[in-house]
């Protein structure tokens, strides 16, 4: 006789009567929480690919959004930029300027403002943000900061590095936003 899946992969692990719809319960439960820790763990280990911040600023969330969404504003709070239109941008690396493709995608009614840069040799790298009021002359600027597109062995401190950035760069944009 063969013994049930739940017997042979988690033995022993009760001791109600074998066969009860109780045992059967409680294996099913165990092993699902034994898969979740599995999971989990294995999530852990996982190298996150995106970093989220916000701000609050003092500026109504349509003001907020007039601004961030002009492609040519970039350079005036972001270290990336130092210079944008709405087809292109230069894009300041740690080996120089690059020439890449700039789309800005927007939505006032959702307060969305997305990027989405192409650089020479067709990578696409994304950047999401959104506004949301917060009364009537206060706003909420979350941003989506996704790991560059570069070889995995150059990831690690890649996004590490972009994070520090990001938080002086929403900074220096609630200054320029409070002037």
């Amino acid at each position: 006789m063969t013994m049930p899946l739940m017997d042979r992969l988690l033995p022993g692990v009760v001791t109600i009567k074998s066969g009860s719809l109780c045992n059967t319960l409680a294996r099913r439960d165990l092993f699902i929480g034994i898969c979740r820790s599995f999971a989990a763990a294995n999530l852990e280990t996982k190298m996150k690919n995106f970093d989220v911040q916000s701000i609050g600023f003092t500026v109504s969330a349509e003001t907020a959004f007039d601004y961030i969404s002009q492609p040519a504003n970039l350079p005036k709070w972001t270290n990336a930029f130092s210079r944008a239109d709405a087809n292109s941008a230069n894009l300041v690396t740690p080996n120089g300027e690059v020439s890449i493709g700039l789309q800005t995608v927007t939505s006032r009614e959702a307060g969305s403002v997305d990027w989405l840069m192409t650089f020479p040799d067709g990578a696409v790298a994304t950047a999401y943000s959104r506004i949301t009021p917060n009364g009537a002359d206060e706003s909420i600027y979350s941003f989506v900061l996704m790991a560059p597109p570069v070889p995995l062995e150059a990831l690690e401190g890649a996004l590490e590095a972009q994070k520090v950035i990001l938080a002086t760069e929403l900074e220096k944009l609630k200054g320029i936003l409070a002037a």
